[in-house]
């Protein structure tokens, strides 16, 4: 199993020089890939920018989006965004993929919600076609850049049956950090990993796709010193309301935050059947990639 990192994109007090030695390090080091989520209306630094500071400041390691709102972009504008991308770090990108779940996101980007599920399949459509290499019009102008082979691999972040099923007939693979258990999605872990990767082989099987899916975790960990206070302060603000209202980052949704944990963690994840897993520590600390690292090289 291969085990990359998340950028700390949630770090609000982190430097470009932060962003740059955190980029640097994961490079020379193990890891596979470096991830970024998104967000809106929240503190952070954008997706895409970051990504292509990313691609700037590395030269081997995988990128990737986990996951991407794909419905709170145009087509067309994500489509070139992400080539450029991947145009940038010689083919290195995996797009991952996701509707999101928050208004408030939705309504700063001036999208609608509604139908969210089945235009991201559409979309996916159009991202192809595009990348494709397609006229875009009837005028005969193509979007560019072409992006490295057939484009970026696009990964799903679906989890209920039908939005798996949907995304079984598109998706190169899968992506999340999630579970659906009784009608509804919970944090992974407590022995839900095995029940994730069966759902989602399940949903590629039915979609009758030949090969296997490519299958991502994500989870939190950390390993800095102060690191457990941080991830709970972290987990609070990343939760709460769009109103201000605070969420508990309760045990249960609790990280790995000794080295102990993050062993299990990997463990759980490989025994599982995941490809990748992609861990997320809540500071730009190298500390915790250093850590880290020992961890995946006496493994």
């Amino acid at each position: 199993m291969k085990i990359g990192v998340m950028l700390p994109y949630l770090d609000t007090e982190a430097t470009g020089d932060d962003f740059r030695r955190w980029c640097r390090f994961a490079d020379a080091a193990p890891f596979s890939t470096i991830g970024c989520g998104e967000r809106v209306v929240f503190d952070n630094l954008d997706q895409q920018a970051l990504l292509s500071f990313a691609a700037a400041a590395t030269a081997r390691i995988g990128l990737m989006s986990a996951v991407s709102v794909l419905p709170m972009h145009p087509t067309a504008v994500f489509a070139k965004r992400m080539a450029t991308i991947d145009h940038l770090s010689d083919g290195r990108l995996t797009v991952g993929i996701g509707v999101g779940e928050r208004p408030e996101d939705y309504r700063a980007s001036e999208q609608e919600m509604g139908r969210r599920y089945q235009r991201s399949s559409e979309q996916v459509a159009e991202l192809r076609r595009i990348w494709s290499g397609e006229a875009f019009d009837e005028g005969g102008s193509k979007i560019g850049p072409t992006p490295h082979e057939d484009g970026p691999r696009l990964l799903s972040g679906a989890y209920g049956p039908a939005a798996l099923a949907r995304s079984a007939r598109w998706a190169d693979g899968f992506i999340g950090g999630s579970a659906w258990e009784d009608g509804r999605v919970v944090m992974m872990g407590k022995g839900r990993h095995r029940t994730t990767v069966s759902n989602w082989t399940n949903a590629w099987d039915a979609a009758g796709r030949s090969g296997e899916p490519y299958i991502v975790g994500l989870a939190w960990f950390t390993l800095a010193d102060d690191g457990a206070a941080h991830m709970m302060d972290f987990g609070s603000r990343y939760f709460s309301a769009a109103d201000g209202t605070p969420h508990v980052f309760s045990a249960e949704m609790a990280p790995y935050v000794d080295e102990g944990r993050v062993r299990e963690a990997l463990d759980d994840f490989e025994s599982a059947g995941f490809d990748e897993v992609l861990l997320m520590a809540p500071t730009a600390a190298l500390s915790e990639l250093e850590r880290l690292q020992r961890i995946i090289e006496s493994r």
